[in-house]
């Protein structure tokens, strides 16, 4: 993935928002996915973040602390997330 200085980000939601953030990321030197959270494992962008090696989770708390986070995106297009 990305290098040293880049942009840490974290998406919420795996599905196809999720997965085109992955692909459109993914093609970037200047940004580092560390994970994609989602509920459902079996989501398209949850299936993309595995086959990539990128880590993933059914919640946000364990990237969270020990701020390793600059941005978060979140895809699902819910306010409760948010």
């Amino acid at each position: 993935m990305a290098g040293k200085g880049a942009v840490k980000v974290l998406i919420v939601g795996g599905g196809k928002g999720g997965d085109a953030l992955i692909n459109v990321f993914c093609k970037s030197k200047g940004i580092d996915i560390i994970g994609v959270i989602d509920k459902d494992s079996a989501a398209l962008g949850i299936k993309k973040a595995k086959a990539l090696n990128i880590p993933v989770a059914d919640d946000y708390e364990k990237f969270i602390k020990g701020g390793k986070v600059d941005e978060i995106f979140n895809v699902t297009g819910s306010e409760k997330v948010q």
